[in-house]
Parts: structure tokens; C-alpha cells; sequence
């Protein structure tokens, strides 16, 4: 049981705001109803009184009468949102009545026992008016507002249904004609007058007459942060009452059978010198008292006088002195009083506000020749019809009229078209902005259908069931087939098995006939258990499928079970939820803050503070920031009906990363911040709009709750192309155009047109000399290298510019690029986004897929380019990189070298790492983006030589492994989205490209690097390669050794042979002979003396003699006797012999060595003096 008994009222305030209800703890309460009414629908009938009570006991709520009154109100509305408004209203009558009481009983108690003589203009009696007249003073004369005040204001409830889903626009008024006419009784300004009326207690009494009677009060709240003034009516028109008389009785009312006339008015021109005819909206701020006289008008409170007096005590004389006093200077004024200060100054304050916004507004008319926003102006519309909803919520309710969404859907695509109209370069980000907002364009009666819609689906599913029915039995009574066959072929196995001997002796009369004499027992067991496999397999598969169409069927039959006529009505809400913010990230100078600011304007979303900067919440006193966040945050409380929202940039201030050092001023602001999205203090019309550089070091807690996160890059190339048009063309030729936007690659918006201020300002200083002066591509060139330097906007260490300008030729920069036209699209064809340039070849690949025009198979094919003669650094192809980037549309062109490495002092790995890191996120962060990695200074190639046994070798290897290792794993991730028509250009240049190019010089390392990335070689390079494996497995004949061997194993020392010829050391000539001429000698000679032995007719003598010249032959080169069997152990090592030396050609060369014939000869000669 709860314990704390309290009144409905006492459950639901809200502590710390006067006069608000929870609406979650109502919400609750009628979820509680709902549940308790359906739990007793199949019981017993109870009544609506017991089961309120049973209500009360599930909650701290009193039980007495008024609170099940009360209760019983609020649950059996049919509409959430009306019982909350009726609650509310019911609410705040009540604390005034109280404040009232408590009034009376105060001022009861200091009242003087001596009677009071009441004053006898406090008697005065009410006059009931039987004709009024509605002013409609028309503040923007637009055809929307005339179409929405005709077809809207002055439209009975009846005739709204279908109007108001059409856009009216009506001709806008002529000061010259009146228009007028009687306020039809039904209609929206009816309902709304006497609305108004009534919650100021039937009768208005303002205690003087008035010439007329503001209904719409604008909103003016002072809390810590300034004064905040909100026109309900969005500045579009007023709502005032007129007397047909000079003016209104000091009280008075209308009753039902009041006529009720309207008026449509311009206001009158502000230098009329009658105060009673002059347009007071903004009072005139030419003198003190002028000022004065225009608020108290405004105000209706016949203070002018006195207010103007008390100034004047105070030494305050002029307009500027009062706009000039400082915050606590105010609270110095003692004349005038509290109410008085608090009025002036919430105008003062007004004041500055319209006149920073006209500056602003100005600012935008120079620079736009359409200075209307047609969308602003819808938006506009939209919320004053959003008001009048909320208003008379009661009136719409009974008129089946649902509450319009939080935003039009017609403005919201309005203002991003006029914002690309007006010059903002997209590049894709305002669609996806789009359906950030599109859930606040949406209602219940959105996310319904109807019956027809209903049975049509209803007759698809169940087609769909039958289909599916029918498939699961057809596929039932197969996979039964199979299993029997399965069993079969186990139980002949089994049967092998247990009588294996009876069965062999039947085997080949039991198969005889059916073709299995040939086969053994065990071929047979081998038969079935692979069939047993087959089965197997095909039964998993039919039980596989069949479990999908179960899973099928069940899901369309609860979808069958949900989509019945009686559930039509009830939505989930959850499904179109609000998103409570969005945060836009990227570099500076891209148009982050400006696009944040005309968002809200343009699209109906209420700005409940100016822009504001992290750094303007900052306060000197502790807790004094929090209370400021909280009070611009709860502002959102005074128009629930609205969707709000506060623009703050550089949010990464506010919101930094919480960590053990965070101070707790910071952790303060960011709980607070917290709090009122998705927290405590949930405000649940507030929206954030935010914009940082640096979305790594915010909160992970506040970029949960911010459901967009927006890029916001550098420009692409053609968006730049678009910026740049607007360099007047005698001051540039076009023809300059498509150069500047390559030279521009990588600038920013704020940049660009930074570059269009300086070539706009450089030309007019020349054209005072030069009256046709008219900038050359030179100058071009170098007025971008100095905007290029100011902003800091490098690649390497130089400027694109200067490098561009160090390699044109001539002053025409069309033939310096048209040789650059390697990435164009071509048919068939899809680029992968993978470009390799090999400097030492001179070549630069390029990987596609192409697509066969028949069989639509895909293959990746290597589009190849020469480079040119000057293109042998990273430097020299800067300016081709450049166009491949323009060709492309790309946003970004990261260069990622050693230089890069050197300007953020990335000298150990980790620094190296972090530096990779964020290079490649904000490259990953683009949907179109060229990354360029110079990879033999990033990586670097370790070269050691040496001496072996075999010869001298060479070994390489990688410096820098972990970065080569990570740059090759994001060079295989690159890829470009593949487009269904390649003839659609917008389709092509808009797709999500990820390019990644990689320049090597090194051949080792580009071999290495091609093979570990498996990039797609040319087909001339494949087959060279397969005949060059061909080679080296083929056996190869070495002339020099006389043995086979494979081309990867001719190493040196691998050949040992005799380089120089046979001689016969018997002959006193010395004859020279080669091997097998020798070898055949002595084959012959152990032949004969072999057959001699046989017969018997060989001497001792003739036995020593052979044995003797058996050992003549001799190598020149080592004096080594030949050998007939076994290898040739030769006195010289080194490689095999190459594969077209044949036997003559090696013999011819031993034979002609010089070296050794002149050893020959000096054998002979020796030989001679014997």
C-alpha cells in the first residue's frame, strides 16, 4: 500500500516550475487504466467510479471526491494530449484562486479598524457589447499569410479538414481598399475571440477605457541568461479588438449574441506625427519620450508620464543613456518602479535583437538578389497554425480535426532547396539532414492505413500462405521418400554386416540377374553408404527449407493477427520518435555554424535563445552556468506546442570527454546539458543543434543522445567549380575555370571564397591602370598559393599551386591538362578505386572491373598509362593526382609522406600511428575521397650485400613492417560503389568512392607490395611469368659438366668442369682431343684387348702396355687423368653452362684458350731437348 497520501495535483506538479504537470506520471496513470479496464472486460461488469478507486490505490492519491472526479475526467477523455491540457488549465485556475485567497487574507489582516468609504469608480457596472471589431493588422502583406488568415482564421471548423491540407495563396492587400466583412460564428477567429475572452473571467476589465484590446499578448520573459520575446503570431499579423465606439468602457464583455466583424489592415507609417495612428510594434527610439510613449501604448497601461518623470530623477535624458546601462545599473533606478524597469528593459532588449537581426538580414539582401524566404515564411504559417490548434485543442478535438505535425513536410524540402539555390554545395549532406527531420513531420494518422489497403494485403498473405503450404507438403512427402530410401540402404547394410558368409555364397545368384556378380561385399557396403551420404544431405536440405517456410508461415500469420480492422487505429508512436539533436562535424571553414543557424529559421523550429558560443555560458560563479543552460532549456515549457531548439557551436567546450581530471565546472555544465535530453529534467520539445572540429574529444554520453551526426567536408570538385563561377568574368577568362578548380583542390568554403574576395579586390586595384586588364593563368596560380598559405593548406611541403605553377609550359592551362584524362568513365567498366604507380617502369596502373555486354560476368582488368619524363617523384605527380581528383568529383586529396610525418613531429611509432589514424578517418569521413601514400619513404627498404660460399648475395628487407602492414590492409579496403547505369553522370560522380594510390619506386618493394595485396597484373605480365616458371622447371643440359639441372639451382660452385682440352701425353706431338673422343679411344682399346684375353692370345706385355697407355689422356688445364666412369670431378666451379651452348661451341672454346695452348707448347718444347 503507498504510504504519503496526496492530492492528483501534489502527485503531478513539477517541483520548481510553477504551474506544470508531469506528463509522464499522467501517462502512467492512464496505462494503469487501460490495464486494469482490460483486465475486468471479461469479468464481472465494474464501474468507472470502483475501478478509479482500485486506480487510487495503485498510487499515492487521496480517494476523497474531488480527486476521483478529477481522475475520472482525465481517463475518459479519448484524446491524451486534451486531458492534459484541461488538467493543466484546471491546474493553474486553481493556484490562482489560491494566490488570490492568500492576497486577501494578507491584505485582510493590515487593514485599520476605521471603515473604509469605497470609491465609487470600483462599482462601475459591465457593459455587454453587441458589436465588436476584430483588427487584423497585417505586418508581412504575402499571399500565404492573406491565403492562411481567408482560409484558415475565417473558416468554420467544418470546411478546415480539407483546406488545410492544401497550400492557399490569396493576392496580397492594396493599401487603397478596404477589406471587411462579418466573422462567420463557428469559424476558427470566433472560436478564438471568445476563447481568449473567457480566460480573463468573462469580463475584461483593465481599469481605464482603451481605443483597442490586444488578444495575442507577446511572450516576454527575463531569466539569467537576457530577455526573451516570443510573437506568438510569428510577426505575420496582430489580433486587436475595436470599438465601434471611440473606445472600450473601463468593463465590459460580449455575449452569444455579440456580432463579431473583421477588419483587414496595413499598418499605418511610422513618421506620422500622430501618436494615435502610428504603428507601435517597434517603438521609435528618436527621443526618450517617444520611446516611452510607443511601450506604453504598446502595453496599454497609461504610464508615460510618470515613467518619463521618474527617468528624469534619475538623470536619464536620452535613449542612448537608457540602452547603455549595464545589467546592475538597472536595478540603481530608484524612481521608477520594479515593474516599470522590468518592461523598459525587456524592450531595450528587443530593441538590440531586431536591430542585430536587420544588420544581419541586410547583410544577406547584398549578397542574394532573392532576399524573400519563401520557405521562412511557411514555416512561419505552420507555427501560428500549430498555436491556434493548441488553443482551441478542445474545439479540433470535437471537429475530428487532427493536430498538425511539429513540421511541414513541404517546408522542410523548401528550405534545403533554397539553400542550394543560395549557393550552399551539398555535396549530398542535405539529404541525409532530410530525413533527420522528417519524423517531425509526421502524425498518428500517418503511420495508419486503411481497410482497403488492409484486405489487399490480407488477400497477398493469404496467397502467400497457400503457396507456401502446398510447397511444405510437397517437400514433406519428398523428404519421407528420401528417409524411407535412407532406412532401406541402412538395413542392407546392416544385413552385410551380420551375414557377410551367407550372403557371399548368395551374392552371385541373388544378383546374378541385376548386375552385381562383379562386384565384392565390400564394394557393395561402399555403394550404400554413399548413397546413405547422398540422402543425408539432400534431407538436411529439405528439413532446412522446410523449417524456413514454417518460420514463414508463422511470421505471416501474426502479422495476420495484427493487421485486423479493429487494431487499424492503435500506433506505435515510438516509430516516428523525434530526434533531440544533431551534431555537425569537419574542418574549419566549412559552413558548420551558418548552416546551423537557417536550419531552424527556414523549417518552423523555434530558436528559444540566439547562437550561442560554449564560451557564452560561462559564468565567474559557481553553479551561475548551470542555472543559465537550465533557464534557456526551460523556455521550451512556454510554447510545448512548438518544437524548439538552442544552436550552440563549438560544443566540444561543454561537452568535453569525462575523465579523472575533468574539473567539475565542466561535469556540472555537461550534467546539466544531460538532464534536460533524455534525462531528468527531459524537455520534450527541445532539440540540440550543435557543431564542433573536434568530435573525438566530446562525451560519449552527449553523442548518444545527438541521433544525427553530420559531416560537413571540404567542397568537391564540382561544388568548388560552382563557387568559383562566381569570379566575374572580366576579371578571369572562363576558360581558367576547370584549371583553378584542380588548383583548388582540398580548399575549404571559407577559403574559396576568401580566393574570389582577393582575385575580385587584385583586379579592380589593376583595372584603375588596366582599364581590360584581365588576370593570366601565372597570377591565377599565385593569387591561390597566397590564399593557399594563409590557410595553411599544404600538400607536402609546398602548395599545390606552386607546384603546378614550377610545371605548366606557356600561359594555357587547357593543353597542360588535357593529357590527363586516364580516369574517365568507360563502358562496361567500374574503377575499384586501387591505382599503383611504379616509377621505376614509368607506368601508373589502374584496377577495374569489367563487365561482359553478354554474359554480364565481372573480371578485374589493370588499365596502364606511361608517365611522363618529369613525373619521377611523388612531386612531379601531384598535378596528375590532382586531375584524377577532379575527374572524380573527389573531396578530399590526402597526401600522406614524410613530410606530413615531419610537420606533426610523428617521430615514433605510436605518433606515427595516430597521425595515419586521423588522416585516414577524415578521408573515411567523406564519401568521396583520393588518399596517396609514398610508400618508399613511409616504409624504407634495408639492403644488405655479402659473400658466401656461392657467390655474392643481396637481401632485402621492410624498415618500417607495422606501417607497411597497416597501409596495405587500407589499400585492400578501398573500394568505389558500383553503379547500376554508368550513363547517368550524377549517379557516377555522387557515389561513395574510396580511392586509394600508392606510389613506389623500389622494385623490390613494388613486387612485394603488388603480391601481398594480390593487385591485378596486365595479362602479358601473367603470361610471362608462367613461362618464366615454365623455364625454370624445365631440365637444362650443362655442356660444361655434362649433368641436368633446373635454372633456380645454377648457382656458383654448382658446375665442377675441365675448361681446357685432353691431350695425349704418349704422343710426342701431344695430340689434343676432346672427351668423347678420348673416351672413345679408350672404350675401343679395352674392347680388343678384352676380346684378346678371351681367346687367350693376349702377352703379359701387351697386358702392362694397355694399363699403361689406359692413363695417357690428360686435362690441359690440371694435368687430371681422363676418367671413363663416374662423374666429372673438375678443377673449376662455378655456374652451368647457358641453355644455347651446345657440345661444339664449349669444345671450340677449351680448344682456342690461349693459356693453355701456349702450355702445350712449351710441353712440347721441353720434350724437344730429350
Amino acid at each position: 500500500m503507498a504510504t504519503n497520501i496526496q492530492s492528483l495535483f501534489d502527485y503531478l506538479a513539477v517541483k520548481g516550475l510553477f504551474g506544470m504537470l508531469d506528463r509522464e506520471r499522467l501517462k502512467e496513470i492512464h496505462t494503469r487504466y487501460d490495464r486494469l479496464k482490460n483486465e475486468q472486460f471479461d469479468s464481472n461488469a465494474i464501474s468507472v467510479d470502483e475501478l478509479i478507486k482500485k486506480l487510487t490505490q495503485q498510487f499515492p492519491i487521496d480517494d476523497d471526491k474531488e480527486n476521483i472526479d478529477r481522475l475520472k475526467r482525465c481517463v475518459t477523455q479519448q484524446s491524451f494530449e486534451l486531458a492534459y491540457q484541461n488538467l493543466q488549465k484546471e491546474y493553474i485556475n486553481k493556484l490562482s484562486e489560491e494566490k488570490k485567497k492568500a492576497k486577501q487574507i494578507a491584505t485582510s489582516t493590515n487593514i485599520t479598524e476605521t471603515s473604509i468609504v469605497p470609491n465609487p469608480t470600483t462599482q462601475t457596472n459591465v457593459e455587454t457589447i453587441s458589436t465588436i471589431i476584430c483588427q487584423i493588422l497585417i505586418k508581412q502583406n504575402q499571399g500565404n499569410v492573406i491565403g492562411f488568415i481567408q482560409h484558415f482564421l475565417l473558416c468554420p471548423f467544418n470546411e478546415i479538414q480539407h483546406k488545410q491540407k492544401l497550400i492557399q495563396t490569396a493576392n496580397p492587400l492594396s493599401p487603397d481598399v478596404l477589406y471587411s466583412g462579418r466573422v462567420i460564428s463557428g469559424s476558427i477567429l470566433d472560436a478564438f475571440i471568445r476563447s481568449q475572452l473567457l480566460s480573463r473571467g468573462h469580463v475584461v476589465d483593465t481599469g481605464r477605457s482603451l481605443t483597442k484590446f490586444c488578444l495575442v499578448e507577446p511572450l516576454v520573459l527575463s531569466d539569467e541568461f537576457d530577455t526573451w520575446y516570443f510573437d506568438y503570431l510569428r510577426d505575420l499579423f496582430e489580433l486587436n479588438l475595436l470599438s465601434p465606439e471611440k473606445s472600450f468602457p473601463k468593463r465590459w464583455k460580449i455575449d452569444e449574441n455579440t456580432k463579431i466583424f473583421y477588419l483587414l489592415e496595413l499598418p499605418k507609417n511610422n513618421d506620422n506625427i500622430d501618436q494615435g495612428t502610428r504603428n507601435v510594434d517597434r517603438p521609435s527610439t528618436v527621443s526618450l519620450q517617444r520611446f516611452i510613449e510607443d511601450v506604453c501604448e504598446k502595453e496599454n497601461n497609461g504610464m508615460t508620464k510618470k515613467w518619463f518623470e521618474a527617468l528624469h530623477e534619475d538623470d536619464i535624458f536620452t535613449y542612448d543613456h537608457l540602452a547603455n546601462l549595464k545589467f546592475d545599473e538597472w536595478n540603481q533606478l530608484k524612481k521608477i518602479s520594479m515593474n516599470g524597469r522590468k518592461i523598459l528593459k525587456s524592450y531595450i532588449d528587443r530593441e538590440k535583437q531586431m536591430t542585430n537581426d536587420i544588420e544581419n538580414l541586410s547583410k544577406v539582401d547584398q549578397s542574394n538578389s532573392n532576399t524573400h524566404s519563401q520557405s521562412e515564411l511557411c514555416a512561419k504559417i505552420h507555427q501560428v497554425r500549430l498555436y491556434f490548434h493548441y488553443k482551441l485543442a478542445e474545439k479540433f478535438h470535437a471537429a475530428k480535426i487532427p493536430n498538425p505535425a511539429k513540421l511541414d513536410a513541404d517546408c522542410v524540402r523548401l528550405s534545403f532547396d533554397e539553400m542550394r539555390k543560395e549557393g550552399f554545395e551539398d555535396d549530398g549532406l542535405f539529404d541525409q539532414m532530410k530525413l533527420f527531420f522528417l519524423p517531425l513531420t509526421m502524425i498518428e494518422k500517418d503511420l495508419a492505413t486503411g481497410e482497403k489497403r488492409i484486405s489487399l494485403l490480407s488477400r497477398q498473405r493469404i496467397r502467400q500462405i497457400v503457396d507456401l503450404t502446398e510447397r511444405k507438403e510437397s517437400l514433406t512427402v519428398e523428404l519421407s521418400k528420401k528417409e524411407n530410401d535412407y532406412y532401406e540402404h541402412n538395413n542392407a547394410i546392416d544385413t552385410l554386416r551380420r551375414e557377410i558368409q551367407r550372403v557371399q555364397r548368395q551374392i552371385s545368384n541373388h544378383f546374378e540377374q541385376q548386375g552385381y556378380d562383379n562386384f565384392t561385399i565390400h564394394e557393395l557396403l561402399n555403394m550404400h553408404t554413399k548413397e546413405m551420404e547422398c540422402l543425408k544431405t539432400e534431407n538436411h536440405d529439405l528439413r532446412t527449407e522446410i523449417q524456413d517456410i514454417d518460420d514463414r508461415l508463422n511470421s505471416l500469420e501474426r502479422v495476420s493477427r495484427e493487421y485486423n480492422v479493429n487494431q487499424t487505429n492503435k500506433c506505435d508512436r515510438d516509430l516516428v520518435k523525434p530526434n533531440r539533436g544533431f551534431i555537425m562535424y569537419g574542418p574549419p571553414g566549412t559552413g558548420k555554424s551558418d548552416i546551423m543557424s537557417k536550419l531552424s529559421t527556414r523549417m518552423g523550429v523555434c530558436m528559444v535563445a540566439p547562437p550561442l558560443a560554449a564560451g557564452e555560458l560561462n559564468r565567474p560563479l559557481v553553479g551561475e552556468s548551470e542555472r543559465i543552460i537550465v533557464d534557456i532549456c526551460m523556455r521550451c515549457h512556454r510554447i510545448p506546442y512548438l518544437m524548439c531548439c538552442v544552436a550552440i557551436d563549438e560544443i566540444d567546450s561543454l561537452a568535453p570527454k569525462r575523465k579523472d581530471d575533468s574539473g567539475d565546472g565542466n561535469l556540472a555544465k555537461l550534467s546539466v546539458l544531460l538532464s534536460v535530453i533524455d534525462g531528468i529534467k527531459d524537455v520534450p520539445n527541445l532539440m540540440i543543434f550543435c557543431a564542433t572540429n573536434r568530435l573525438h574529444m566530446m562525451d560519449e554520453a552527449f553523442l548518444r543522445r545527438m541521433s544525427g551526426k553530420f559531416f560537413v567536408g571540404r567542397p568537391s570538385s564540382h561544388a568548388r567549380k560552382n563557387i568559383l563561377s562566381g569570379i566575374k568574368n572580366w576579371h578571369m577568362s572562363p576558360n581558367f575555370l576547370d584549371s583553378l578548380t584542380m588548383a583548388t583542390t582540398n580548399f575549404s568554403g571559407a577559403a574559396l571564397r576568401a580566393l574570389r574576395r582577393l582575385i575580385t579586390v587584385y583586379c579592380v586595384d589593376a583595372i584603375r591602370e588596366k582599364p581590360y586588364y584581365q588576370l593570366d593563368y601565372r597570377t591565377i596560380l599565385q593569387l591561390t598559393d597566397i590564399t593557399a598559405r594563409q590557410y595553411r593548406i599544404f600538400f607536402g611541403a609546398e602548395t599545390l599551386p606552386t607546384i603546378i605553377e614550377r610545371g605548366i609550359k606557356g600561359d594555357d592551362a587547357t593543353n597542360n591538362n588535357q593529357q590527363f584524362n586516364d580516369l574517365t568513365s568507360e563502358n562496361n567498366s567500374i574503377y575499384t578505386g586501387k591505382v599503383l604507380a611504379n616509377l621505376n617502369a614509368g607506368v601508373i596502373d589502374v584496377e577495374a572491373i569489367q563487365t561482359h555486354p553478354i554474359t554480364r560476368e565481372r573480371t578485374k582488368i589493370v588499365c596502364r598509362y606511361p608517365l611522363l619524363d618529369s613525373e619521377t617523384n611523388l612531386q612531379g605527380l601531384l598535378q596528375r593526382l590532382t586531375i584524377y581528383g577532379k575527374l572524380r568529383n573527389v573531396q578530399l586529396l590526402q597526401l600522406v609522406d614524410l613530410n606530413l610525418l615531419s610537420a606533426e613531429s610523428a617521430h615514433d611509432e605510436k605518433q606515427k600511428f595516430e597521425t595515419l589514424k586521423e588522416r585516414l578517418d577524415e578521408c573515411g569521413a567523406y564519401r568521396r575521397s583520393m588518399i596517396v601514400y609514398d610508400l618508399d619513404s613511409l616504409v624504407g627498404i634495408n639492403r644488405s650485400e655479402g659473400n658466401a660460399s656461392t657467390g655474392r648475395t643481396t637481401n632485402f628487407s621492410l624498415i618500417n613492417h607495422n606501417i607497411y602492414t597497416h597501409i596495405k590492409d587500407k589499400f585492400q579496403n578501398t573500394h568505389v560503389q558500383l553503379s547500376t547505369d554508368n550513363s547517368n553522370h550524377n549517379n557516377e560522380t555522387n557515389a561513395e568512392e574510396k580511392w586509394s594510390i600508392v606510389i613506389i619506386y623500389d622494385p623490390f618493394l613494388f613486387r612485394q607490395f603488388s603480391d601481398d595485396v594480390k593487385f591485378t597484373r596486365l595479362q602479358s605480365e601473367i603470361d610471362e611469368e608462367q613461362a618464366e616458371m615454365r623455364r625454370a622447371d624445365e631440365l637444362l643440359l650443362c655442356v660444361q659438366c655434362n649433368d641436368y639441372y633446373v635454372e633456380q639451382d645454377n648457382r656458383m660452385g654448382a658446375c665442377a668442369h675441365h675448361n681446357g682440352f685432353i691431350y695425349d701425353n704418349l704422343s710426342s706431338t701431344l695430340d689434343m682431343y676432346n672427351r668423347p673422343c678420348a673416351i672413345e679411344n679408350l672404350s675401343n682399346e679395352e674392347a680388343q684387348i678384352t676380346s684378346q684375353v678371351i681367346r687367350g692370345s693376349v702377352t703379359q706385355e701387351q697386358k702392362e702396355t694397355y694399363e699403361r697407355r689406359k692413363n695417357r689422356f690428360r686435362y690441359i688445364c690440371c694435368d687430371q687423368t681422363l676418367q671413363v666412369g663416374g662423374m666429372i670431378n673438375g678443377c673449376k666451379r662455378g655456374k652451368h653452362s647457358q641453355p644455347h651452348i651446345t657440345r661444339d661451341e664449349w669444345q671450340s672454346i677449351c680448344n682456342k684458350n690461349q693459356e693453355y695452348r701456349q702450355k702445350r707448347l712449351t710441353l712440347l718444347q721441353s720434350r724437344a731437348q730429350y
